[in-house]
Formats: structure tokens, sequence, C-alpha cells
């Protein structure tokens, strides 16, 4: 595939204006025919929400009578791009194309469907004019712009934020400069560490990565930089190269800098500076080769104004500064994220489980503490202890330590998460709390809410100021 001397960066974000504004449905799949990405003209077309898609199997919908056919089952089995008509259980019909995304031995890796509403293709054409000319040309751009989606594979996401940062770390991935990665604990910054050494020229040569709060002083400095026979009582007799030796020609990852001892700030200070390293009872200097990657979940500039953190060594290795977000702030990567793991799971344990819509949607609302690596645990914690096929809401409920409180015949729900030992007034503000944030979904003014509630606008928004809502 060809195109006008554009360079990746420039592909991929054409690759999300066209995934976001086309008119055209796009749905992907991975080789067994389970939705990866869609996008809202999907949803619009066939009226089904872009989380129920995502996970959904396309073989499924055509049992359940749901559609009369899927283009990206028959390039599964055909190994080929096929054209066809596809009827909805509504009555609509659409014609589809599918087309294979195979890799190096030839396998199907992904499906790439465009999906045509009969109804709108003369609306369709004028905007397509606007896109391009060549209808071919189109369909194979979305194609060539996926690969780079192929090639990040081991993070997964579809949240424009962490698009963003993965373009950053590949476009800096090869230009050999130190780079920090900061952000809460467990919101993924060893990917994108692994993503800036496996894009790079040094690739093929060592990722050595170390945890500098979980290793003592003393040890970490001889683990770092290596030590000659007889530097301290119970050394190795012939002495040790240090790892920063080891990863010559690689890179390294210095997670938790934070922690690092002040002396060996400046002993990594020189590194930086000289690329030279020299073993604990050395006079000698050897020199080095290494790509420095720190990762914290602390706040080096307040560090700094403690005299805890070198400032000198700060501006070092954050010469590229990748902020990496929460997962409150990437919630649409959710569903994504339990598919990923559901998977993974289910092949670990050999299970054959699936969460239900109503679970991935309370899972999507829940504050996660500890990121993606806190809903990792749930949804394992979730695959081993159900006893059913389908993870159900009251399944993830318990899960969670959830109180569910029925309010009448009719079985409608309020959910108060319960700690240990938690006081009478602390249920009662959680109960208040939800109350007030489903009224200011539903309702959103002020006044309006006051009006439901039969109270007064000045108490709404004292509790609402109160509850950060």
């Amino acid at each position: 595939m060809k195109s006008h001397n554009l360079d990746k960066d420039t592909r991929a974000e054409l690759f999300d204006v066209l995934l976001e504004n086309s008119f055209i449905g796009i749905t992907i799949t991975d080789e067994k025919g389970e939705i990866v990405v869609v996008n809202e003209a999907q949803s619009r077309i066939t009226n089904i929400p872009i989380v129920e898609s995502i996970g959904a199997n396309m073989e499924s919908y055509v049992e359940s009578n749901y559609i009369s056919q899927s283009a990206s089952m028959q390039v599964i089995q055909d190994k080929k791009r096929v054209v066809i008509n596809q009827k909805l259980s509504a009555g609509k019909s659409h014609v589809v194309e599918g087309i294979p995304v195979m890799d190096d031995a030839d396998h199907i890796k992904y499906t790439v469907n465009f999906l045509l509403d009969e109804s709108e293709l003369e609306e369709a054409k004028q905007e397509i004019e606007t896109v391009s000319s060549d209808k071919e040309k189109l369909f194979n751009k979305y194609q060539e712009l996926l690969e780079i989606l192929n090639e990040q594979e081991d993070i997964i996401y579809q949240s424009k934020v962490m698009r963003d940062i993965v373009y950053l770390a590949s476009r800096v991935a090869d230009r050999d400069v130190a780079v920090l990665i900061t952000g809460p604990s467990g919101s993924g910054k060893e990917l994108i560490a692994n993503l800036l050494h496996e894009k790079s020229r040094r690739k093929t040569r060592p990722f050595v990565k170390i945890n500098c709060s979980a290793i003592p002083e003393q040890l970490l400095e001889s683990e770092l930089f290596g030590y000659e026979p007889g530097a301290f009582t119970g050394g190795a007799p012939k002495g040790k190269a240090g790892l920063l030796e080891y990863a010559d020609g690689g890179s390294i990852l210095l997670d938790e800098i934070g922690e690092m001892p002040m002396q060996l700030q400046a002993k990594l200070l020189r590194v930086l500076q000289d690329q030279q390293v020299r073993r604990i009872g050395s006079t000698k200097d050897i020199k080095v080769d290494v790509r420095i990657i720190a990762s914290t979940n602390a706040d080096l500039k307040k560090l700094i104004a403690e005299k805890k953190f070198r400032e000198d060594l700060y501006y070092r290795i954050n010469i590229v500064d990748i902020k990496m977000p929460g997962l409150d702030k990437r919630r649409e990567d959710i569903p994504l994220l339990i598919a990923h793991f559901e998977k993974r799971f289910n092949q670990k344990y050999n299970f054959n489980k699936k969460f239900s819509i109503d679970a991935i949607n309370y899972l999507m609302g829940l504050d996660y503490c500890g990121n993606v690596r806190e809903l990792q645990n749930i949804v394992e914690r979730l695959i081993v202890q159900s006893s059913n096929d389908v993870i159900t809401l009251e399944e993830a409920f318990a899960a969670m330590g959830i109180l569910t409180i029925e309010e009448d015949g009719e079985g409608r729900r309020e959910l108060i998460k319960v700690e240990e030992e938690m006081s009478l007034k602390k249920i009662m503000e959680q109960y208040e709390r939800k109350i007030l944030l489903h009224y200011k979904k539903v309702y959103g003014k002020g006044t309006v809410m006051a009006e439901k509630l039969k109270t007064d606008q000045a108490t709404i928004s004292r509790k609402l100021k109160k509850y950060g809502l």
C-alpha cells in the first residue's frame, strides 16, 4: 500500500479523524469475530449502542437473527475481501464490505468492515467527495492506518487521551532522549516504557527494569553500578557488572525514581551526562550506551522543594514528559479493557465466561483508585468466583461489597457500598449522594432538581458542592 509521503503520525491522526467523523459505519473484529472497535456511525445505523457492541461476537448476531449474514465471519472463513447485502431484523438493508488484515504467517489478525445505509447513499456520495473522490482509496487508507493500531495491541485503548499518549511515545521512541513517565499507580506506565523500547533502534538489545523503591540503598547501588572484587563483604569473588552495563546498547526503566537515594541520584546524573559508569570499589570509568526511561507516581517538583530529589537530575530525565491518566480520565476504555481481561482469564482458567451489559455498565461507573490494575483484579475475581457463564450485575455487586436495597414490588434498587465498620451516617451520605447524582443526570438544573425533590435550590446547591457533584 502506498501513501503520498505521509509519516506514521500523520496517518494515525487521519485515522482518528476518519473513524470519528465518517458517515460510514466501521467495525473492526479480531480473528474470532469479536468486535474490538466500532464508530458512532455504525452505532447510529444499526441502533446498537457502542458499549453493547464492544466484545460482542458477530456470529451471535447472525444466530439471533439480528443480522442476515456477517461480512467479518465470511472474511475469516474465505480470507479475502467480501461485499454482502446485509438485512437487519428491523427490516433495514445495508451494503457491507469486509476486508482482512493478515499477519506475517498469512493468518487473519483483524477484519475491517465498512457499512453503508442504502437510505443514506445519496447523502453519502456527496460527503465522500470531501474526503476522497475514489471510494477504493478511502477503504485502502483505513486499512493502511489500521496497521498503526495493530502495532499497539498490547496497550488497550480507544480514548483520545490514550491515543495522544501512544502517538507521542511512538514519535519519540527512536529519538534516543530520556523520557519521564508520570501517573498514578496501576495506570500503565510500564506498558508505555515497553512501547518506547520496542519502537526504538534498541529493540534487539536488553531492556532492563528495576524498582528503586523495592531495593535497599546499598543493594540498589551495587545492582545499578556493579562492584569490583572485594568491594564489600558478601559480594561475588569476581565482582559483578551492574544493570547499567548489562543494558549497554539497550534501555533501562528506573521505576519509582522518586524513591532513589540522593547519593545515587548524583551517580545517575553522571551516567546521563557522560554515558559512563564506575563500579563500587573501582577507579575506572566504563563507557555505556544506554537509554534512560524513568517512571514515578510521585510529585517530583514537590520532592525537589523538600530537598529529596535533585533538580538537575529532574531536568535531565524529563526531556520528554508523558503523563498517564487515571482510569477515571479514560472511562471509554473500560469496556475494551474488560473484554481484554475477560479473554485473558478465560484462557488462563479454561473458562468461557462473559460479562453482562449491566455488569459492564456498572463497572464503567466505579472509581478505581488502583486504576487499570484494580480493574484487572476485579475482572479476574469475577471470572474465578462466578458460578454462571454470564457474569451478572448481582455478582458484580457482591464482588464490590455492595448492599442492594429493594424499594418495592417492582424491583427498583438503590445501591450502597458498605465498608467494614461503616457508620450509619456514612451509609446515609452515600445514599444521599447517589440520589443527587441520579437527579442531576436526569434533570440537570438545580431548580428542577429542587422541585422534584421538594426542597429549595439553596439546599440542592449546598449538597451538590458537599459531594463534589
